[in-house]
């Protein structure tokens, strides 16, 4: 890895601290006796601090002495904003003696200035008083240096006060004065309201602090009451009792989940919390997977012990027979408010996905705000004011270090509170709960001393490589880590950088077999990754096996790496690298994983039919796809043996319900063992990028309830009612339940476009590691059995393929190559590898691709193939306006130092503008994407305006790594193109779920111009509809009258209990009276849980109701989200329908001449609530009795198919139905019949 020589910041700040504390001490005690002070009004704003601190002497070697008491109010006050600010001028504080360091290059103007000529400093202070008086002191802040010398004269009033207009001049050489697209300005009058220094409180108490640390109370309990005080359920911690703190001594996971309910008196314990619920245990599951405090209690217990703990990977930190890695418990906080009235408001904690600096650092040391998405299309917005001020919680300093998308990331500092103000730490050395400053985390991710070259945009953009989801898997030795060569193309003349695209490795490296068994191992994989995408040291991209040892990182008892330039993005200096295990680990991100078949998108289905491919193959496709879904959802009347089991199975699929059950359990790792591939497969943006929770978000919300036994998802509560033995044409719930699960899955290939292309793949591409394929040449083999071309399975694809990614928006992103096989690349299974050969790199010429992490698609459909032709390579090659449509910001690491040294106190501010630059304005991607969209539709796809549409979108969507920025008049003639609405295919499937860029066009959309074919997309949905009405219509037909049958089974519990009743008159009248009033008890508890229910579960027709629970149903934009249980969140439904079942569960209560009957109260109950519901809502039903009594309803029903079998629910969840109950796919079509 490279070594930089900067000198470190370690080395650095030890030096600054002697002067620093002199500073300190002037400004807490306040100006000197023969110190003048002049005096300014109250009000004036216009004087900028700097200048007052600038100008801030001292007097002689003498201590000086305190301020005098007749000071007002307000001048203290604007001593205390100032005090902070001295750092700035450390180096010219000492009056009589030299500067024995070095000056930064940025005040080496200052150093130089002569040292002849003093004048009486002059101290301006903020009071009504009139002038003071004093002998002029014999030195200032400024040596023997006039402050006219370093900033200029003053311009003064008549009255030799300081005017209200009066500037500071700056000296025209000041360094201080530079500007550029960063944000480096000239010095600026202050601003009225909060500037960056004032402190946003989120909660925070001085005195409720100190009481925090004497009870030793858990950083779960305070986030936890932090988080009422934030969302205003408790006013103030002054009205906190603190005989209630005394109850909430412990550990995370004993005290925090008590909170709420000791704070607040919360009338009814939560599910979750209340140990002596009788369905604590039946919770148990879900509480250990969504509450994250057991887990925080784990990583702070091993993060005391030592701050390495968390990184994992240590055979001596083991939990459950594992080994441990931290970072898992996110704290999260979302914005509310506007502009000017800002404020952060506390969600609960939750266990997610690990990353680098939540394991080196703990995770309660970073809060991550998610920020509204209308503020990302919205220009002038003032969160960047407000996200670079501090953010106080409960006596700790949170500063912003990154944003990315719709979140902003903070980081807990050493700073202190002190009288509501923000200040530095006693010494730069301290550390508040083991946490330094936010400049040493930054310094220590991404040293600039080692990166001066780099430029400020793309320097801060690795910022992304500490926050990407990873799993720590192996830790390599310092011995073991190499340095590899790119291997360029021949058309590459050896001078300059190597561009990307004629780089035919960039972004991949090598890692050898023995490392690759460690991750194998640690994520259970079935087979050894052939490449896994990584976080290493300062580098990123894939490391593919190294099968041969070629490029020395063979030794089979150690893990090696070997990495090439194009992957290092942060150079760290080499004796870090051995000290740090943080660098030396393998963060995996993903494993090579084929996905097969793939499926197509609009993008590349537009670029196909442009490039030649008949429109009738993609009806057919259509058609094929939509039938086998249909066949899949509809066979339990087939011929086919275990019917049930086929539908089982395929509605499994449709839902995904396997994956995301493995999802719940592994969340965090659901990524890396390849869970969450689907959820991906459309994403523009680089992986380094991703630090979504898409995977875990998607799972862990949808828990069933274990008291009812109905799961929450639409899919799974299919399941449920199938394999308890119901089926759709006898009982109406599941019939319609089951008509959402296939309108749902029409609906998403239609809308979606989701094309399932027979024989297709898609997996992570690599270039050749041996260096075998020719020009033009590919090589895919799979570990499972695939079709070929010829219709007959095989491991490996030979002949014509077509290759492509995302984003594919010209011509060009479609190439066709030649697939062969090679004896040499036998082990490099479930990738498709590029070769290293010709004039540019493949990867770089399917929209700009590389070897990093790129997923790619691989077709060889013969109906497609051998129509397609490929584009003009003219089609790959940036137009010339794209270039000269952007600015550059190209500010380096160093010009930056020089600008902002690490020791001004605008350093850190100077440096968050660039880590939070997307704040600063609106984001174009969706708009350069929706004038594509408007160009492809309106003027064609090869037109000049949809070429430059789409390399404007790809510049955009790299802006915040390249600098580029789009001129203010090339933007505004740019959005003043193509008025009009996005055609219709796209604002269709905008409508069901493709969340788009708002148009501010209130017009009627694009029309197709004159002289074009018609648009395939439009021309795909025409046919889509058509099939999905055919298919939805013969559903019906298939369940038609099934609601009008009464389930026998259902009702017998409750009659055989009646009957049974009945029987007991022969015992006399008490007893008989005793259990008749007992079954009363029953049937009026079951009825009142009844009009609960329907009171807080909106009634409406059971289409409407049954498709409550389905996770892709689009809500209502006109609905009362405060009254529509639809509309409600998934945890709002959850708790509703949790309550309402633990309701109808616990009564009634002392039912003993029937439970000594030896007769199920559960299925008495269950069947009563089905008869009772089938009478009121007319023959018809409601959700009532399956959302309160599902399982036992189900156990009825099994009970009286036949024989069943009693299993644990960790056991049902963790099987699935073997392959041979999927419906056989039809590989090859005719593209007028199916």
């Amino acid at each position: 890895m490279a070594i930089g020589n900067e000198e470190s910041p370690t080395r650095r700040s030890g030096r600054r601290d002697s002067s620093r504390r002199g500073a300190r001490n002037i400004f807490r005690t306040g100006p000197s006796p023969g110190q003048e002070v002049i005096d300014v009004d109250a009000d004036e704003e216009t004087m900028d601090v700097l200048e007052v601190a600038a100008l801030i002497g001292r007097g002689g070697r003498s201590t000086p002495e305190p301020l005098a008491r007749s000071q007002s109010s307000s001048s203290q006050i604007y001593w205390d904003q100032t005090s902070h600010l001295i750092p700035a001028f450390e180096s010219l504080l000492d009056a009589t003696q030299p500067v024995v360091t070095d000056p930064p290059k940025s005040i080496s103007t200052l150093a130089s200035l002569r040292s002849e000529g003093s004048t009486a400093t002059t101290i301006f202070t903020r009071t009504n008083s009139s002038t003071s008086e004093g002998s002029a002191s014999s030195a200032s802040v400024l040596g023997k240096r006039s402050a006219s010398d370093v900033f200029g004269p003053l311009e003064l009033a008549k009255d030799g006060l300081l005017s209200r207009n009066a500037r500071l001049r700056p000296d025209p050489e000041n360094p201080f004065e530079s500007c550029n697209d960063a944000g480096a300005s000239a010095i600026k009058p202050i601003k009225k309201g909060p500037d960056c220094n004032t402190p946003v409180f989120i909660a925070h108490s001085g005195h409720y602090v100190d009481i925090f640390k004497s009870r030793e109370l858990c950083t779960g309990v305070q986030w936890e009451l932090a988080r009422l005080v934030s969302n205003g359920r408790l006013r103030s911690y002054d009205n906190l009792e603190v005989s209630v703190l005394d109850t909430l001594k412990g550990s995370n996971a004993e005290a925090a989940p008590r909170v709420e309910q000791a704070v607040l008196k919360t009338a009814f314990p939560h599910l979750f919390t209340d140990k002596n619920s009788q369905f604590a245990k039946a919770f148990a599951k879900e509480s250990a997977h969504k509450f994250p405090w057991k887990e925080l209690d784990e990583e702070e217990a091993w993060l005391r012990q030592s701050e390495y703990n968390g990184l994992g990977c240590d055979a001596a930190v083991m939990s459950n027979g594992k080994e441990y890695y931290g970072g898992k418990v996110h704290f999260i906080a979302k914005l509310k408010g506007e502009k000017g009235n800002y404020t952060l408001c506390l969600e609960g904690a939750e266990l997610g996905p690990s990353c680098r600096f939540y394991r080196r650092f703990g995770s309660a040391a970073f809060i991550k705000v998610s920020t509204p998405k209308k503020l990302a299309y919205s220009r002038d917005h003032g969160l960047m004011d407000f996200m670079l001020r501090p953010f106080v919680l409960n006596g700790r300093v949170f500063r912003a270090f990154y944003h990315k998308e719709n979140n902003v990331h903070l980081k807990k500092t050493n700073e202190r509170v002190v009288d509501n103000r923000v200040v530095p730490p006693e010494n730069e050395s301290d550390l508040v709960d083991g946490q330094g400053s936010l400049e040493d985390f930054l310094n220590w991710h991404n040293p600039p001393g080692e990166n001066l070259d780099k430029t400020m945009v793309k320097y801060t953009a690795r910022t992304a490589l500490g926050l990407s989801n990873s799993v720590p898997a192996v830790v390599v030795p310092a011995g073991k880590m190499y340095d590899l060569d790119d291997i360029s193309s021949k058309e590459y003349t050896g001078h300059g950088k190597l561009p990307s695209e004629l780089d035919m490795t960039d972004g991949c490296g090598f890692i050898n077999a023995h490392a690759l068994r460690i991750i194998q191992q640690k994520l259970d994989l079935e087979t050894l990754p052939t490449a896994v995408q990584v976080r290493f040291c300062g580098g990123k991209g894939l490391l593919c096996l190294d099968k041969d040892g070629k490029y020395n990182v063979e030794n089979q008892h150690e893990p090696s790496v070997g990495l090439r330039p194009s992957q290092v993005k942060i150079n760290h200096q080499k004796d870090l690298i051995e000290l740090d295990r943080t660098l030396r680990t393998v963060e995996v991100l993903r494993t090579s994983r084929m996905t097969y078949p793939a499926r197509l998108s609009a993008e590349i289905i537009i670029n196909l039919s442009e490039n030649g491919v008949d429109d009738d193959v993609f009806k057919a496709l259509m058609r094929l796809g939509l039938e086998e879904i249909s066949s899949g959802l509809t066979c339990w009347d087939s011929d086919l043996p275990n019917a049930m089991c086929h539908l089982w199975t395929n509605v499994a699929r449709s839902g995904g319900v396997i994956t995301a059950r493995l999802a719940r359990l592994a969340a965090g790792e659901s990524r890396a063992r390849g869970y969450g591939d689907r959820e991906d497969e459309d994403s523009d943006e680089e992986d380094e990028d991703d630090i979504d929770q898409a995977a875990f978000q998607k799972s862990t919300a949808w828990w069933a309830d274990p008291i009812s036994g109905c799961p929450s998802s639409l899919e799974e509560t299919v399941l449920v009612l199938i394999d308890s033995g119901f089926k759709p044409h006898t009982c109406p719930v599941l019939a319609e339940k089951l008509k959402q699960v296939l309108k749902v899955a029409l609906e998403k290939y239609v809308y979606r476009f989701k094309m399932i292309v027979p024989m297709s793949c898609e997996a992570l591409v690599i270039p050749d590691p041996i260096g075998v394929l020719g020009e033009g040449e590919v090589h895919i083999k799979r570990s499972h059995p695939m079709i070929g071309p010829d219709c007959f399975e095989t491991e490996i694809v030979l002949g014509d393929v077509l290759v492509t990614r995302h984003p594919c928006k010209v011509p060009s992103d479609v190439q066709k190559v030649k697939a062969v096989q090679h004896p040499a690349l036998t082990q490099y299974v479930d990738v498709i590898i590029f070769s290293v050969c010709g004039k540019q790199s493949l990867a770089s010429m399917l929209g700009g691709g590389d070897y990093d992490g790129d997923r790619v698609y691989a077709i060889w459909q013969p109906e497609i193939v051998s129509k397609f032709q490929n584009a003009d390579i003219k089609f790959a090659s940036t137009p010339p306006e794209v270039l000269c449509a952007f600015e550059k910001n190209s500010e380096s690491v160093e010009d930056f130092l020089e600008r902002a040294p690490s020791e001004s106190p605008r350093h850190i501010q100077e440096r968050q503008k660039y880590l939070l630059s997307g704040l600063a304005g609106q984001s174009l991607v969706g708009q350069y994407s929706l004038l594509h969209d408007k160009s492809v539709y309106a003027l064609g796809y090869s037109d000049p305006l949809t070429i430059y549409a789409a390399y404007m979108f790809c510049n955009v969507l790299d802006g915040s790594k390249t600098g580029l920025r789009v001129k203010k008049d090339v933007l505004k003639a740019d959005m003043n193109k193509l008025f009009g609405l996005p055609p219709e295919w796209r604002t269709t499937a905008e409508a069901k779920g493709q969340e788009q860029q708002p148009s501010r066009d209130n017009k009627v959309a694009v029309k197709r111009s004159k002289g074009h074919k018609r648009f395939i997309m439009d021309i795909i949905m025409e046919e889509g509809k058509k099939a999905m009405n055919h298919h939805l219509k013969l559903y019906d037909s298939k369940v038609d009258g099934c609601w009008k049958v009464e389930d026998e089974a259902l009702t017998k519990p409750w009659l055989n209990a009646v009957k049974w009743v009945n029987q007991l008159k022969q015992w006399g009248d008490d007893i008989h009276l005793a259990a008749l009033s007992e079954l009363e008890e029953i049937r009026k508890h079951v009825e009142k849980v009844r009009k609960s229910h329907r009171s807080q579960v909106a009634p409406s027709s059971p289409s409407k109701k049954l498709s409550e629970n389905s996770p892709s149903k689009k809500k209502s934009a006109s609905a009362d989200s405060s009254t529509s249980f639809t509309n409600k969140k998934i945890e709002a439904r959850q708790d509703i329908l949790r309550a309402l079942s633990k309701e109808f569960a616990e009564g009634p209560k002392s039912l003993q001449l029937i439970v000594d009957g030896v007769m199920d109260v559960r299925q008495i109950k269950a069947s009563y609530a089905y008869i009772h519901d089938r009478e009121e809502s007319k023959k018809n039903f409601t959700r009532f009795p399956w959302d309160c009594a599902m399982g036992a309803l189900g156990e009825i029903k099994a009970k009286e198919e036949g024989l069943t079998k009693t299993e644990t629910m960790d056991m049902y969840e963790n099987k699935t139905m073997h392959s041979s109950f999927r419906l056989p796919k039809v590989f090859k079509f005719d593209t007028k019949t199916i």
